[in-house]
């Protein structure tokens, strides 16, 4: 509704009826809530004017279809946790904005008011605050933004009551010299929140605080294509000690950024910080384990040449942090919804051990997920992640792309030597907290050939990782060879040939228990898509001859599997696919109560095991699909006697 050209008024209700239990009608909870919004604007000559009220009530039992408001909104009323963390969640809420506006066209002010309650006046806040902006406009006037606030509040829940002042200053101005720009700037933050029970007027709580931050900076650009920027934060910090403020901690902070833009198919970014921080209160010293300094460091070099016959890409990145070792935690979710199986209590000691999961082979099979928690210890590390992606195109059938990537999270004395790259030291039995060296060599042959292409690869990755229950060392390298051909325009093939060689060093109670197999494999697979037909056909078979030298006698395998496939595309937005395979495993001086390494048997069952399986794609409307699926197998279940199981599932998905 727009009675007048700088007047507005709109308004909103809603109600709700909540029945959490629909055998239990009774219980059925309804409210309602309203918002009320009203706006005036108008421009005279060089000066405007704005001003505006909202006023929004919620009653203690609506129930939203969504989040109705940004949940840091709240913090203007001195509510800086989440609102279901207070014991008046469940109350209604009422809130009443006002707001004034005034302009020139070289400074604008603005200038708030806030109202907020829960319940019967359980928790009360009022906010006055301001802003005054100034633009620059000639040689000496400079762009500054002057800020202030003020919240009062009662929570009568908890019998409290404090006072919350914020200021800031803003403050830059840029020079011109020479086709350059250089731009110096002053930012300068304050807050005080002083909170005390009420039946203790003269004691603060723990809630209380202030902090004075002051932060010079410098910025200059050289040129479009050359920036620098630097600044230096000074700030300090008090905290409630016995009922008073006492000083805590001084801090300083050190950045300096640059950057260069595609010169001469050149591009880089590189950021240094250093931090420092000193305590002076001896309580918060000890909790922090004393003084704490760190240093982050960040590299972002890029090139590309004219003809893009090279062009390399890297990142490096390491700072100083604290870090804890993680542990594994098995939690259980819905059969099907999973990655890891329970293969029972293999030791007998009447608990699940990490050791007694194994990664699920097929979707009805997982009804565990793998989280990893850090643990409560924090270790002062040195962490560092890089790579570098280099692709070399010397002819047009020809091409090579290196991939090398180093990440370790070290608890070396010594961090230059993680600074600096020096390998030896990473990967550490006694150091390392997660360590990662990976290279990757392609050489790719006919690579935008349609009709035929090639693929040559080396991989080669280095893991250590440690956990509560000890450290994991794992390597892992591939060989292989891929080629695509296009016997016609409607027939294609994929052969795949492969060795691999999987090693893990780890202790008792891991899920990836020590191993050393050495692989080969072989796949190819065609594939029929007539012109112009609904018809699609796949036909796949695969090999594979395994061995693992950490057993004794050493553990042979052998497999085989054949699969084929057919769709059909009932039109265009609906498509038919089946299915139907069989895999069969032969193992040599294999244990029967033993638990064999995945690398080894890629979770496959000895014996030949049939699948089958049948799904429907449906695209119902513009973002909604329907997707139906069955699966079946039959395998032996244990060992002599073969079980059919069989899994179906549909679901619809909507994106909005």
């Amino acid at each position: 509704m727009l009675p007048i050209k700088s007047l507005a008024f709109t308004g909103e209700f809603a109600a709700s009826d909540l029945n959490p239990n629909l055998f239990a009608p009774q219980i059925s909870t309804k409210d309602n809530a309203y918002r009320l919004y009203g706006a005036y604007a108008d421009t005279i000559g060089a000066f405007a004017i704005g001003a505006n009220f909202k006023e929004r009530f919620e009653g203690g039992n609506f129930t939203p279809i969504d989040r109705d408001r940004k949940v840091e909104e709240l913090r203007d009323y001195g509510l800086d946790q989440p609102i279901e963390n207070y014991s008046f969640a469940l109350t209604s809420e009422r809130e009443r904005k006002a707001a004034l506006q005034l302009g020139v066209p070289s400074a604008a002010l603005a200038l708030q008011y806030g109202l907020y309650t829960r319940g019967m006046d359980i928790y009360h806040a009022e906010r006055f605050g301001g802003v005054l902006s100034v633009h620059e406009d000639s040689a000496f006037s400079p762009n500054a933004v002057f800020s202030a606030s003020h919240i009062a509040t009662l929570d009568s829940s908890i019998g409290t009551n404090s006072l919350w002042d914020s200021y800031s200053v803003q403050i830059n101005k840029t020079y011109r010299s020479y086709g350059s720009y250089i731009t110096p700037g002053l930012n300068f933050i304050t807050e005080k929140r002083t909170s005390n029970y009420i039946s203790l007027a003269d004691s603060l709580s723990p809630q209380s605080f202030k902090y004075d931050q002051f932060t010079p900076s410098l910025d200059i650009i050289l040129n479009p294509k050359i920036k620098f920027g630097g600044s230096v934060q000074i700030r300090s910090d008090d905290s409630a000690r016995n009922g008073s403020l006492i000083h805590i901690s001084d801090g300083t902070t050190y950045q300096f950024s640059s950057s260069l833009v595609s010169l001469s198919g050149l591009s880089s970014q590189i950021d240094i910080g250093y931090r420092r921080k000193d305590y002076a209160d001896s309580t918060a010293k000890a909790m922090n384990g004393g003084n704490v300094s760190s240093l982050l460091l960040r590299l972002i070099p890029r090139y590309q040449s004219a003809n893009n016959i090279i062009s390399v890409d890297g990142i490096y990145e390491a700072s100083e942090q604290r870090a804890a070792q993680i542990q594994r935690v098995f939690f259980p979710v819905q059969k099907g919804l999973g990655n890891y199986k329970y293969l029972g209590d293999l030791n007998h000691n009447g608990k699940q051990d990490p050791e007694e999961f194994a990664l699920a082979t097929y979707a009805d099979e997982g009804d565990y997920i793998l989280l990893t928690i850090p643990t409560q210890a924090l270790y002062p590390v040195t962490d560092l992640r890089s790579s570098l992606h280099v692709r070399f195109n010397p002819l047009a059938f020809l091409g090579t792309e290196t991939s090398i990537r180093i990440e370790e999270n070290s608890s070396d004395p010594n961090s230059s030597d993680i600074y600096l790259l020096r390998l030896s030291h990473f990967l550490g039995d006694t150091s390392t907290l997660r360590g990662l060296i990976e290279t990757q060599q392609d050489m790719n042959i006919l690579d935008n050939d349609p009709s035929q292409s090639f693929r040559l690869r080396f991989l080669e990755r280095k893991n250590a990782t440690q956990y509560n229950t000890g450290l994991e060392q794992t390597y892992y390298r591939e060989l292989s060879l891929r080629a695509r051909f296009r016997a016609t325009y409607e027939l294609n093939n994929e052969t795949n040939i492969a060795q691999y060689l999987d090693n893990a060093r780890t202790d008792a109670h891991s899920t990836n228990p020590s191993h050393s197999t050495q692989r080969v494999d072989a796949s190819t697979q065609w594939t029929y898509e007539p012109f112009a037909s609904p018809f699609g056909f796949g036909l796949k078979a695969e090999v594979y001859v395994a061995s693992d030298n950490s057993f004794d006698p050493i553990i042979k395998a052998f497999m085989n599997s054949l699969s084929a496939s057919a769709r059909y595309s009932i039109s265009s937005t609906t498509r038919l696919r089946i299915e139907l395979g069989r895999d069969e495993l032969h193992l040599t001086n294999a244990p029967v109560a033993l638990a064999l390494p995945y690398s080894l048997t890629q979770g496959r069952n000895p014996a030949a095991t049939w699948l089958w399986s049948l799904s429907l794609d449906m695209q119902i409307a513009s973002g909604i699909v329907l997707t139906a699926g069955y699966n079946g197998r039959s395998e032996l279940s244990n060992g002599t006697d073969r079980s059919i199981i069989h899994n179906a599932r549909a679901e619809v998905r909507a994106s909005f």
